[in-house]
């Protein structure tokens, strides 16, 4: 059996960007992929701009007696005049200072009449003004290429005036189940069938990436009916996710499909749960048959497939950030690498009481995955590499 860390990389090894560009409005491009290079159209602020409501003086100026005329009001989204020497402007927050007015004294820093000032304490050469290119110089990289956008980054984009963005297609991943024990949810459940848990597992996971979701429906166990389905997939998918099928029973097609249709790249990994997982291309596209088993296909999903089609979207890559949390427990070594399900109490790991592949609430339960290495045991206040859902499920 392969490594995950054999398998990841075989995986990986395949992996190109598949989708092509098009160009979205900046108001529909969240969630999507930049495919170049956003630099700044502008300085920001464009302009030097007044952080208070208040008053703009220059700090040379101002007499001991701290009383000056007032000569202009200069709201926001107006163009002031050039700063008349020994005066104050009346200003507001965001309004462009007067040229040569170099300090913003606040207002509750003032005594004002109808026509002048008088200056209070505590105010220093050039408060409360933002300077032009304080944040961002024209031309700077702004937003890199690769990158999903996301509330903030739109709001960058639209800070330069972008109201068009070009960003990659979505990926076209299709999810089919197979197993004849299978029923939608809705309908009567007869005694020997299941409802079809994974199949809504992994809509919200490829949905969460920001990619389409094409529903192929549930397959029967039947050869020729996978080879149809899969056929029909490589029409209408850029990649292709499987449920069940991929073990080595009597009833399990999808791997023998993949082999007949192109070439089977990676199957069975030292994987806990997930060890019947397999990756490939039929008819060219790629392909990844995920176990049968909920959990099984949650994982084998997060750690293997969701690398490659990061990619596959055009993403850039982006190394995780993993941490590493005290065990509250002890477990007794295992041969293959396990993804236990967690969750942190009290800055220590809690371990959900049963760790089988077809318990999905653990899942809902847990804040993420802990990893347990092959061949080493747990020992309570151990430390052990923590996979995070909130940063998986991006």
């Amino acid at each position: 059996m392969l490594s995950v860390e054999q398998a990841l990389d075989q995986i990986l090894s395949n992996a190109k960007r598949i989708v092509e560009t098009e160009e979205v409005p900046l108001k529909s491009a969240n969630g999507r992929v930049l495919t170049n290079d956003i630099t700044a159209q502008l300085s920001i602020p464009p302009f030097d701009q007044s952080a208070m409501d208040g008053y703009a003086v220059k700090f040379d100026e101002i007499p001991d007696s701290r009383t000056m005329p007032v000569k202009q009001r200069v709201p926001a989204g107006q163009a002031p005049n050039q700063h008349i020497p020994d005066s104050a402007a009346r200003i507001f927050t965001g309004a462009a200072v007067p040229r040569g007015a170099d300090c913003v004294v606040i207002q509750e820093n003032v005594t004002a009449t109808k026509e002048s000032i008088v200056l209070g304490d505590n105010f220093i050469d050039g408060q409360n003004i933002r300077l032009q290119g304080s944040e961002v110089t024209q031309g700077d990289l702004v937003v890199a290429a690769g990158a999903r956008l996301d509330p903030f980054l739109l709001g960058i984009c639209a800070t330069h005036g972008l109201a068009q963005i070009t960003v990659f297609k979505k990926l076209r991943v299709g999810v089919m189940s197979t197993g004849d024990e299978l029923l939608e949810p809705g309908m009567p459940l007869d005694l020997g069938k299941i409802y079809n848990s994974s199949r809504y597992l992994l809509q919200g996971l490829i949905e969460n990436m920001g990619m389409k979701f094409i529903d192929l429906g549930i397959i029967g166990d039947s050869h020729s009916e996978t080879i149809a389905a899969i056929s029909h997939a490589s029409d209408i998918c850029d990649v292709l996710l499987t449920t069940g099928g991929v073990s080595v029973g009597e009833e399990d097609y999808v791997k023998n499909a993949i082999d007949e249709l192109g070439e089977l790249n990676v199957w069975k990994l030292a994987i806990k749960p997930g060890k019947p997982l397999a990756f490939g291309h039929a008819n060219k596209m790629p392909i990844f048959g995920l176990p049968g088993n909920p959990v099984s296909s949650l994982v084998t999903f997060l750690i293997l497939a969701r690398p490659y089609l990061r990619t596959a979207q055009g993403r850039s890559h982006i190394a995780e950030q993993n941490i590493s949390v005290a065990a509250n427990f002890d477990r007794k070594v295992g041969m293959r690498q396990e993804y236990l399900r967690v969750k942190i109490e009290d800055n220590q790991l809690k371990l959900f009481n049963n760790q089988s592949s077809a318990r999905l609430s653990s899942a809902g339960w847990a804040d993420g995955l802990a990893i347990q290495p092959p061949g080493k045991p747990v020992k309570k206040g151990q430390p052990l590499e923590f996979l995070s859902f909130a940063a998986l499920l991006k």
